[in-house]
């Protein structure tokens, strides 16, 4: 699709300006193909159609000889819902107990940005960076934000907060009731 060729040739730009400037480019943790995650998928057969389980197939082939691991950079349209099934994930991982831990693609891609001076991350990754506790980046000399005309938009669903027309007097009451006053 068109859409598929985009994200191809936009991956293709930041692989290129990264080592250009002799940067990494990062991306959060649910871009990245987890060989443990696809190959349970295989193993088992757990799909829900033979398009998702020829896709897999496919997705394993090209995860054996792919540098990154990144979705994004996958040459093919993925079946709606199997990325997810596939995708490295903080609740699944295995960390150091992982069969496939030596050729993970995200913890090869975390020790790329450790050993980098400027970092490539869109909007989301660097705004759920600072918005919680979580160490998702390294510390950089330098940030090039991609995607940076959606930066507005990722600020406000970071950090801003969203009132409906019933919460609004309640919660101005609650901070007016916090100063001894009230509405």
């Amino acid at each position: 699709s068109s859409e598929s060729a985009i994200r191809h040739s936009d991956f293709g730009l930041r692989q290129s300006a990264a080592t250009t400037l002799g940067a990494a480019v990062a991306f959060g943790q649910e871009n990245y193909v987890c060989k443990f995650r696809l190959n349970n998928q295989v193993a088992r057969g757990l799909f829900e159609t033979t398009a998702e389980a020829g896709a897999a197939d496919r997705l394993f082939k090209w995860a054996d000889k792919s540098e990154t691991g990144v979705i994004l950079d996958y040459p093919h349209q993925l079946p709606s819902g199997l990325s997810s099934r596939i995708c490295r994930d903080s609740a699944t991982c295995r960390r150091e107990r992982c069969p496939f831990r030596k050729g993970c693609f995200y913890f090869r891609a975390r020790e790329s940005w450790d050993h980098s001076a400027i970092l490539i991350v869109n909007h989301s990754l660097l705004f759920s960076h600072l918005a919680t506790d979580a160490d998702l980046l390294p510390e950089a000399d330098a940030v090039i934000l991609d995607e940076a005309h959606r930066l507005e938009d990722a600020a406000v669903r970071h950090f801003g907060n969203q009132a409906s027309e019933h919460a609004l007097p309640l919660l101005l009451d609650r901070l007016a009731s916090s100063r001894g006053g009230g509405l």
